[in-house]
Order: C-alpha cells, then sequence, then structure tokens
C-alpha cells in the first residue's frame, strides 16, 4: 500500500475531525464569550462573596494547562460517578478555560471606559 492509498483512505475520517473540532470551537467559543461576561461582571461587582468566587474561578482554571483541565474533566469526574463522553468533556473544559481568559478581556475593557462616558 502506498502513502497516496493510506491518505485517500483516511480522508473521510480527517474531514469528519474536522467538522467535529469546528463544532467544538463555534460552540464553546459562544458559550465562553456568554460565560466570560458572567464571570466579569461578578468580578466586578460589589459583593465580595461573588467576587471572591470569581477570583477562585479564574485562579484555577488560569493557573493550570488546558490539557490537564481536559483531563480532570473526562477521567477524573469518573471518581464521582459523573460519566462524560469525549466531545462533552472537550466542550466543558474548552468553554470553562477560554472564558477564564475572556472574562479577564471583558473586565479589562469595561475598566477602561471612562467616568464621564459611562454618565453620557
Amino acid at each position: 500500500m502506498s502513502v497516496r492509498d493510506l491518505i485517500w483512505q483516511s480522508l473521510p475520517f480527517l474531514l469528519q475531525g474536522t467538522v467535529t473540532t469546528l463544532q467544538l470551537w463555534a460552540v464553546g467559543t459562544i458559550l465562553s464569550l456568554f460565560l466570560g461576561l458572567l464571570v466579569a461582571l461578578a468580578r466586578i461587582s460589589g459583593g465580595r462573596f461573588v467576587s471572591g468566587l470569581a477570583k477562585l474561578y479564574l485562579s484555577a482554571f488560569r493557573g493550570t494547562p488546558m490539557l490537564i483541565q481536559l483531563m480532570i474533566f473526562y477521567y477524573g469526574l469518573t471518581s464521582f460517578k459523573i460519566l462524560l463522553t469525549p466531545i462533552q468533556a472537550a466542550l466543558l473544559g474548552l468553554t470553562l478555560h477560554f472564558a477564564a481568559y475572556m472574562s479577564e478581556a471583558f473586565r479589562a475593557a469595561i475598566g477602561a471606559v471612562d467616568k464621564g462616558q459611562w454618565e453620557a
């Protein structure tokens, strides 16, 4: 079997993986935007408890590598009898990881608006 034959045989699987990756990206991005905005607003809020929870979330998800988080969601949650499919674990991990980074971007953007612009 030549390399060309192997590539042609693998092409349907590669295309299916590409479609799955694009679907995970699209859904994960949308969910991360919403969750990131909620976390940013929680961090900005005056409540010490809510702000503290947001800081704890950010510290946990920004301070650990994403691959470790994905492994914890897929393999570690089985200790608590929570079974996720690989797609569910990937979507959960990607959403929570990138929402932490997006929340900091939202918080910085909100904080950059001058008081006069808010009042206007």
